[in-house]
């Protein structure tokens, strides 16, 4: 750690890093004797790579910020895709129409799976994957509304993957706040346990503080009906986060029973919004810590958050407006 801070500081790539070894791969059924039959392949040393993606992480999010990556460039690019490169040339071609000048179109044309093998593998056919991803595409990434025979949902009313970094790629969650290992056994302190619950009912999501022996803090939430269960966790997650904020004078410990969850709030370029704002709580509250607890395995103190989640769920209170999760829209279109 300390070698890869120096070289950041110094702004220098020692060289012995910069070389590697030539390994030559012979390509089936080509003869020994021709130099064209072999493919040189040249790993670098590890270090190396490490040194080139904490550079690389740290020369992509200056761009990103100051905004300096052309428009046009859609590969490579996270919150970039096909389909918005699409959209943007057809939107060009038809600007193009209006003003009468010749228009320069390019295509391509790919072969995919035979109508019988969809049959087979019981998938439905390309057209109308198609659609569906046309449809996804149109709501989720061009801010287009659909008709109401589709989706009342609008497109502020959908999930978005977020782009870029939450903070400076040298700002990150420290490994104290963050441990996969069971934490079932903290019986001290202030502790903070969540969770979230879909019934047939409806979606909850809650938390609660312990001080030592005591419950000193309940909170519940009712989600809408297409929230996911993941949702409402990370929900409960970021609420007890908010909640931890407003005590600095002390450690407080968030046990969560779902490995995935912390490692979304961990992680400083999730494309998840609840998650990143997580990781933006634990990134300026030092205090915060993250443990993960075994899930079914009887913690008392685990078991309160989850009744109160299903109590949430089963409730006639009004639900937080949290957005609907892309698995949703998809199921609406598969129909």
């Amino acid at each position: 750690m300390e070698l890869f801070n120096k070289c950041l500081h110094l702004g220098t790539f020692p060289d012995p890093l910069k070389l590697g070894n030539i390994i030559l791969f012979k390509k089936e059924g080509k003869p020994e004797d021709e130099a064209s039959s072999y493919r040189p392949i040249s790993p670098l040393p590890t270090i190396g790579k490490v040194l080139e993606k904490l550079l690389t992480q740290r020369l992509n999010y200056h761009l990103e910020r100051l905004n300096k990556i052309s428009d046009n460039q859609y590969g490579f690019r996270e919150g970039r895709s096909t389909e918005l490169a699409i959209h943007h040339l057809i939107q060009k071609i038809n600007e193009g129409k209006k003003k009468n000048p010749h228009v320069l179109k390019h295509a391509t044309h790919t072969t995919t799976a035979t109508s019988a093998l969809q049959v087979i593998l019981r998938l439905p056919p390309l057209y109308l994957q198609l659609q569906q991803e046309a449809r996804v595409t149109a709501i989720r990434r061009l801010n287009i509304s659909l008709p109401d025979t589709l989706t009342t949902l609008v497109p502020g009313e959908v999930e978005k993957g977020e782009t870029g970094w939450v903070a400076h790629p040298a700002e990150c969650p420290t490994e104290k706040q963050i441990s996969l290992v069971d934490g079932g056994n903290i019986t001290s302190g202030t502790r903070i346990y969540t969770d979230g619950s879909k019934t047939e009912k409806g979606v909850g999501t809650a938390f609660c503080v312990w001080s030592e022996q005591n419950i000193v803090y309940r909170w519940l939430a009712k989600l809408q009906d297409y929230n996911t269960v993941f949702q409402a966790e990370l929900l409960a997650l970021k609420h007890a986060t908010d909640h931890a904020t407003s005590l600095p004078h002390q450690s407080i410990t968030n046990l969560v029973d779902n490995q995935a969850k912390i490692q979304a709030a961990a992680n400083p370029r999730s494309r998840n919004t609840t998650a990143r704002e997580i990781c933006k709580g634990l990134i300026t509250n030092k205090h915060i810590h993250i443990f993960w607890i075994k899930a079914h395995v009887s913690y008392d103190r685990n078991e309160e958050p989850n009744r109160l989640a299903k109590e949430a769920a089963e409730s006639d209170r009004d639900p937080l407006s949290v957005k609907a999760p892309i698995s949703f829209l998809k199921s609406i279109f598969k129909k």
